[in-house]
């Protein structure tokens, strides 16, 4: 796995000057053992699906200077509200109903 890869994975996840990038270029971050595992990692995990859309990215944007993306405690009570699998209870069971259906999933 080198910089052929890596410009490879770039044009999968929709970047469009993919195929003017030079691919010995980019194999140099590969020759440390530390960074290796990393990029090894996001070439081998990192999908489309992973990246947002020029729309998502728009409203990502919008949402940013409304001020109304989630930080800190008030997006960890919001997952948690929504979670199924969130550490508070009382949310488990509204989830999964009894404690029985609960230990089956698990």
């Amino acid at each position: 796995m080198g910089g052929a890869r890596l410009c490879e994975l770039l044009g999968e996840l929709g970047y469009e000057g993919h195929h003017l990038l030079d691919s010995d270029s980019f194999e140099w971050p590969f020759q440390y053992e530390d960074v290796r595992p990393v990029l090894e990692w996001l070439c081998s995990n990192l999908r489309l699906s992973n990246v947002l859309s020029p729309s998502e990215l728009s409203q990502y944007e919008q949402f940013l200077q409304e001020g109304k993306l989630l930080e800190g405690e008030d997006l960890d009570l919001a997952y948690d509200s929504i979670s199924a699998f969130s550490a508070r209870r009382d949310n488990q069971e509204a989830v999964f109903g009894t404690e029985e259906g609960l230990k089956e999933i698990r």
